[in-house]
């Protein structure tokens, strides 16, 4: 059986319950004022940066906003290449590949 607070809050809940709830994830994947973290140089940061980015682009392409999704990647791609960042470069270049035609 399932339990009703599987993410730590109860079931009939406030909107603030979940947005507490959730901040740590969107904090993960946006940084910590809702853009990914500034780089300055630092190969940690691009890449937590482009992962960001990477992210985002999920999740723009998971609700159909094909036009920013291409964005996010192509960010994140640019990032990535910057640190030589071999996988993720594969990966990301398979994403833009996979968007349709009109997109790209």
């Amino acid at each position: 059986m399932c339990q009703e607070d599987w993410l730590g809050v109860e079931a009939q809940i406030n909107p603030k319950g979940w947005f507490r709830a959730l901040l740590p994830w969107v904090q993960a994947v946006t940084g910590h004022h809702g853009q990914p973290p500034r780089e300055d140089g630092n190969p940690a940061l691009i890449l937590a940066s482009a992962n960001a980015y990477t992210n985002l682009g999920n999740v723009y392409r998971i609700r159909g906003d094909l036009d920013r999704a291409e964005a996010m990647y192509r960010k994140a791609l640019a990032l990535f290449e910057a640190i030589c960042a071999q996988p993720q470069i594969v990966q990301v270049r398979a994403w833009l590949n996979d968007l349709p035609e009109s997109n790209l």
